[in-house]
């Protein structure tokens, strides 16, 4: 069994906000999200998207149909080296662990959880699984998300893990679908918008 840790300090500069770190074996990593996507005009239409890149990591992209700060769940596409993946879960399911989200990549099916509203997470697959915490940063300033890998984690598993640690997954809690629903029927912005 193989195991490791990591943190991925959040960084923002004029063009884009993200994360960025040192993953074990599998070299810096840097999620990035354009600042360009968030501030559209009131009434204007747009996307937003999360890319991410590493050295020993594939091209991912996350890309969103819906003007919002954080890409969402909601009409969302994911693709790894220009490949969709597809990905679902549970609209109709109360408890937070029947609303996983549910990923197939070639003849793999992930798993991928909130374990607390934006706090923890977990992606798991047959013999590898990810997990994360949001917690205050070793460098004293903000936030920072902390992995651990173990079991036969490769470059996909980490890819799919990091991605989403950007997109906004409150769809995934009960919570949130309760909130997502007392907001469509009074058409109030979402949390993240």
């Amino acid at each position: 069994m193989y195991k490791f840790e990591f943190e991925l300090l959040k960084y923002s500069n004029k063009k884009e906000t993200g994360h960025a770190g040192l993953v074990g074996p599998f070299g810096h990593v840097t999620t990035k999200l354009p600042k360009t996507t968030f501030w559209r005009g009131k009434g204007v239409t747009g996307c937003s998207e999360v890319q991410l890149d590493g050295e020993h990591l594939p091209h991912t992209l996350y890309r969103c149909d819906a003007s919002a700060v954080r890409p969402t769940l909601e009409m969302g596409h994911l693709s790894i080296e220009g490949t969709e993946v597809p990905f679902d879960f549970n609209r109709r399911a109360f408890r937070n662990k029947s609303r996983a989200l549910t990923i197939r990549w070639a003849d793999r099916d992930y798993r991928y959880s909130v374990l607390q509203l934006d706090r923890r997470f977990a992606l798991e697959r047959s013999g590898a699984h990810i997990g994360f915490d949001r917690r205050k940063s070793s460098t004293g300033k903000g936030t920072s998300s902390f992995g651990v890998g173990t079991g036969n984690v490769d470059s996909i598993d980490l890819a799919l893990a990091i991605i989403f640690e950007e997109v906004d997954t409150t769809a995934l809690t009960s919570l949130g679908a309760t909130s997502a629903a007392i907001n469509k029927i009074y058409n109030l912005p979402r949390s993240n918008e």
